[in-house]
């Protein structure tokens, strides 16, 4: 074919017939479909934590835009390409925190039971990793792009107008790291026939050292949560335990415990738990008991919905014995509100709850919970600390005094004061003392595997707590 025969723009009535098309019903139709689908993937909830956000395009992509694109794959030889071949006309940008949170991304997108039940996948897997390298490769973008459609059931489910099946919606997804450069390069991204090579190969570069630090986040992130299970594990354990012995056996019969070991619980152990609190709230009987079981389940189950009626019911318990002015009852009440917030990762309310229980009892029993939610508590406040200097001393001088059980008690939380606030090697080392003297009492009694469970916890704290200090004394 000679030169002089080959038109690759589009001519001034295909430019109007394009123009045309894209007004109206169908530009409304693409918004709908744009509108439904980022619905459901921000609504999905197996994605969650595994974004940081996701928004779709502003509008419908732009004339000039659509215009440019056709031209440019038309110049490149594809003669055909026309305004059906576009895939971008409506998408979204979907932002992960870390490069390994997007294969989650992908396996639930084309997994039958996730993204392939509500949308046709236009782009095979194997396709959008190598179109992601052959843009890596040239321009250093490293996004993947996946486009797809809804599918008929979601048309239908959503009410819209059949002819919605056709439009074709492209999501990207990127890291931070991505989006970021990605906003920086864009003209060199999307248009390097324009661009200095030395400067393309400059922008490359920098993707490439984006990419590393990505990869080295993905690494961090891996080592701090392999961490934050272990910890979370050894506390979880020492907290059921905790929680299964502040009930009696009157109480544990009524909500149905299964008489086996609390950390072996499995779902058919809980299900009965589960029905007997379901009736107890249903007849109105909320009380401590209640409370504590529900966020021992809670616990069990990991889930937020069952904690927060937890919370509820601790503080619906403590607003009752308030109105009441029943003093003993609003000690009690604030006291176990207090162990389930410090349950929940909310230790900073536990002490606040506590400073109340101080107020109306300062016993030695109250001063040591007070203590050991401090040493929980994340960045605690200077007075409570200081507090919590100065009932460690009546700790260390009444503790001779005490009787068996709560003498355990209290070595267990000096042993931890120690570890979370010692300014030494020697200090932190102290603490391991006072929790091993604490495990040697309790051998062979009903509280041994409640305090091997904290000793267990406590030794990992202090593991953790040593490279502070040897960096501190370092220097």
């Amino acid at each position: 074919m000679k030169a002089d025969q080959v038109h690759p723009e589009l001519s001034l009535h295909e430019i109007d017939d394009l123009k045309h098309s894209l007004e109206g019903a169908k530009k409304d139709q693409l918004r709908e479909v744009q509108k439904c689908t980022l619905k459901i993937l921000s609504g999905e909830p197996k994605l969650e934590g595994y974004y940081r956000s996701i928004h779709n395009r502003n509008d419908v992509k732009c004339i000039d835009s659509i215009i440019e694109k056709i031209h440019a794959r038309r110049r490149e030889g594809d003669l055909s390409f026309n305004l059906d071949c576009v895939e971008d006309l409506i998408g979204a940008q979907m932002i992960c925190p870390y490069a390994d949170d997007i294969a989650h991304i992908l396996d639930w997108l084309y997994s039958q039971q996730g993204g392939r039940h509500f949308f046709e996948i236009l782009t095979t897997r194997s396709a959008a990793e190598s179109e992601r390298q052959r843009r890596e490769r040239n321009t250093g973008y490293r996004a993947y792009h996946v486009c797809l459609k809804l599918k008929s059931n979601t048309i239908r489910d959503n009410q819209l107008p059949k002819e919605s099946q056709k439009c074709i919606y492209e999501l990207q997804i990127k890291t931070s790291l991505e989006a970021a450069w990605d906003a920086q390069s864009h003209d060199v991204t999307y248009k390097p026939r324009d661009t200095e090579p030395d400067l393309a190969e400059h922008m490359k570069l920098i993707s490439q050292g984006l990419a590393a630090i990505d990869g080295q986040t993905v690494l961090l992130r891996r080592r701090i949560r392999e961490e934050q299970v272990v910890r979370q594990e050894l506390r979880e354990v020492a907290i059921r335990l905790f929680f299964y012995v502040s009930l009696g056996d009157q109480e544990k019969s009524q909500l149905g415990f299964p008489k086996k070991d609390v950390t072996l619980w499995d779902d058919n152990d809980i299900k009965p738990i589960e029905q007997n609190l379901l009736n107890l709230h249903r007849g109105n009987k909320i009380d401590i008991p209640f409370a504590l079981g529900q966020a021992l389940v809670a616990l069990k189950n990991e889930n937020r919905y069952e904690k927060e009626r937890a919370l509820s019911a601790a503080s619906y318990l403590v607003q009752m014995a308030s109105q009441r002015r029943n003093k003993k009852n609003l000690v009690r009440a604030l006291y176990n509100r207090a162990l389930i917030r410090w349950a929940f990762h909310k230790a900073a309310y536990a002490v606040q709850d506590m400073r109340e229980v101080l107020e109306m009892e300062d016993n030695l029993g109250n001063k040591n919970t007070f203590i050991y939610y401090v040493c929980e508590a994340y960045g605690p406040k200077d007075s409570d600390i200081k507090r919590a200097y100065q009932y460690v001393e009546d700790l260390k001088k009444d503790c001779g005094t005490a009787d068996k059980g709560q003498k355990v008690g209290i070595l267990d939380t000096l042993g931890r004061f120690a570890i979370t606030f010692g300014k030494t090697m020697e200090a932190k080392k102290e603490g391991l003392d006072y929790i091993s003297h604490a495990a040697a009492l309790a051998k062979d009694t009903p509280l041994e595997p409640l305090v091997m469970a904290f000793q267990s916890y406590h030794n990992y704290l202090y593991i953790r707590e040593l490279p502070k200090v040897t960096k501190r004394e370092w220097i």
